[in-house]
């Protein structure tokens, strides 16, 4: 089984290495929200039906700092720092709990946040000690349990971990470092995937249940992928599972990684469909990014049936061509199916700023609104980054599908649909600066999930900026159609405001 496994691994190494990349970026155009000074860990999870965004960084006084934004405007809606460095976060299955796990001297702890009775504060409700290490990183499933992972500089550790404070038995994997987990939606099996002594990044699956008990014990599911380094050495993995079995079974899985070629770096993407079963490897940044000690550090959500891979993109230290926007580096994105085949061709760049980065710390989330079911509509995805002297974050949901979407005539158009408002508001750019809202002509219409039409809207004009009122529309999802000069689109509206 073994030998079958390496051969399959194999080919897909040799289709990986032979992509054509393509090099056409898009351009960012959404405002990048500035949320703290310049930092060199981040993380970032969503709270369940209400979107907030739990962003912890590192601060330079040796805290971390936690903060809760509003999904809409990214405005501060809470904050606490605890001494420690290094932190990863994530939300307990409904908004009530979110656990953050860091180092503090050589020690890992997990800190976990309750949700008040004036929402949305949190209050810290308990600190628990984990073991020595560094590292650190946590995950939770949808239903409610978690894991952390870290090293010790030398072995991978894993833990079982339930809020608030109850943390199992450490238990030892293997040698090696820079781990991290994702625990399946099945509740049965979780992946690790880090990066062994010998430089090699290796990707296992695991019995859950097995380490929760008394006694507890390190039951493999499946037979270990391991990739050889392309270049000196793979560093910093990263894993996310599929979460919600409407976009497909909880045993997809995907890890990213990059490799380092002795001061330049790549970017690889490494898809599973089924347990330990490999369906596709993937070169994935735009060849040989970055100089120095600034990395790429590959990150990877799952966004409904789509997997999203996002990474620090360096121009200056090698023959890429026309740098677009005369940038040094961009934080980019790019979007591939579940079977790891990409959706586009185009690189997808999320930041706005043209100058080189201090530092390329990048992370993504995604959640679904379990509350209401999860649909195709319900989703929330947040980016946070770093710039030359900031911490940044964008969000992408219902109402703002892409950081750009370039349409017809080089025309934008940015629906945006506020969580506690009745207004959808469409806005309309044009990356041709000689177009103006003289060249507009636009005409809506709003239909229910049945397809019947149910008005044709009134709305307020300001140059390309239009206001639909939609206080009429009686609780629900509803699709906005829209007719600019002469083209028609669409895009699901939730409306849950009167």
């Amino acid at each position: 089984m073994m030998k079958k496994r390496n051969f399959l691994l194999a080919a897909l190494f040799v289709a990986a290495s032979g992509v054509s990349m393509s090099q056409t970026v898009q351009d960012a155009i959404h405002p990048d929200t500035p949320i703290w000074g310049t930092v060199q860990q981040t993380g970032v999870a969503i709270a369940p039906h209400y979107k907030w965004s739990a962003v912890v960084n590192d601060d330079p006084s040796g805290n971390y700092i936690i903060q809760w934004l509003d999904p809409a405007s990214g405005a501060l809606l809470d904050m606490d720092m605890q001494h420690g460095r290094n932190p990863d976060v994530a939300y307990y299955s409904n908004a009530d709990v979110v656990s953050v796990a860091y180092e503090m001297g050589g020690n890992i702890f997990v800190d976990d946040y309750t949700l008040a009775t004036l929402a949305p504060t949190y209050n810290l409700a308990a600190q628990s000690y984990v073991s020595n290490g560094f590292n650190p990183n946590i995950d939770m499933n949808s239903l409610g349990n978690g894991i952390v992972t870290w090293d010790d500089g030398v072995d991978v550790w894993v833990v079982a971990y339930n809020v608030v404070g109850n943390v199992g038995i450490p238990i030892g994997v293997s040698g090696g470092t820079q781990p991290d987990v994702a625990l399946l939606d099945d509740n049965q099996n979780f992946v690790l995937t880090w990066i062994d002594p010998s430089g090699t990044w290796r990707t296992q699956t695991f019995n859950y249940g097995a380490i929760t008990g008394a006694m507890p014990a390190l039951v493999p599911t499946s037979a270990p992928i391991t990739i050889n380094p392309i270049g000196a050495q793979w560093e910093w993995p990263r894993i996310q599972s599929n979460r919600g079995n409407n976009f497909g079974p909880a045993d997809y899985y995907t890890a990213v990684a990059q490799d380092d070629q002795g001061g330049t770096y790549d970017v690889y993407g490494l898809f599973f469909g089924g347990i330990g079963n490999v369906i596709n490897f993937k070169h994935v940044n735009n060849s040989l990014n970055l100089c120095g000690m600034d990395y790429p550090r590959p990150v990877v959500a799952y966004d409904r049936n789509f997997v999203h891979i996002a990474w620090a993109q360096e121009y200056s230290c090698h023959s890429y061509g026309p740098i677009p926007d005369g940038s040094e580096r961009d934080v980019l994105l790019r979007e591939y199916d579940f079977k790891g085949n990409l959706t586009t061709g185009v690189f997808e760049e999320v930041n706005l700023f043209n100058s080189d980065f201090v530092h390329s710390t990048t992370s993504i989330n995604t959640e679904y609104d379990a509350s209401t079911g999860i649909t195709s509509t319900n989703y929330f995805e947040a980016v946070v980054y770093n710039d030359p002297g900031g911490f940044f974050w964008k969000k992408r949901d219902v109402g703002t599908t892409v950081f750009r979407t370039v349409g017809s005539d080089n025309f934008t158009v940015q629906v945006d649909k506020g969580v506690g408002s009745n207004l959808i508001t469409v806005e309309v750019s044009s990356l041709d600066e000689s177009i103006t809202e003289a060249d507009i002509d636009m005409e809506f219409a709003v239909y229910d999930q049945s397809g019947r039409l149910i008005e044709i809207p009134t709305f307020e004009r300001n140059g390309m900026t239009f206001q639909i009122d939609a206080t009429s529309l009686e609780q629900g999802i509803y699709l906005l159609q829209y007719t600019l000069n002469g083209e028609t689109k669409a895009e699901r509206i939730p409306h849950f405001t009167n």
